[in-house]
């Protein structure tokens, strides 16, 4: 699996779980976010659920008591699960590792 393809699967899952849709721009706008570390967003949307705007947040000050999210270390929760998308950095990391061991095999491989 590819960053690209980790990135789609839980945008795809937080569209069909919630019935909002994000298109293309908003895609890559959160791809190149999460290139740049940024692994968690809020998702704005208008009354026919378009994603019309995201906010990057602070993953590390993301709080979820079950119920509702804290982007502020647990001070308000009043963010639910459709505004609040986000994802996995260990996963992503992981992700990046595998690329680069097969990267490096390949590049064994092409030598011997």
């Amino acid at each position: 699996m590819m960053v690209k393809s980790y990135i789609k699967k839980v945008i795809d899952n937080h569209e069909k779980e919630f019935g909002i849709d994000f298109d293309i721009s908003i895609r890559d706008v959160i791809e190149d976010n999460i290139n740049n570390g940024v692994y968690a967003f809020q998702v704005i949307y208008n009354g026919h659920y378009q994603v019309h705007e995201i906010k990057r947040l602070n993953h590390s000050l993301l709080k979820y008591n079950k119920l509702l999210w804290s982007y502020d270390n647990g001070v308000r929760y009043q963010w639910g699960d459709t505004e609040t998308l986000v994802f996995d950095p260990s996963v992503i990391r992981n992700i990046k590792i595998e690329e680069i061991i097969k990267s490096i095999k390949r590049k064994r491989e092409k030598e011997v």
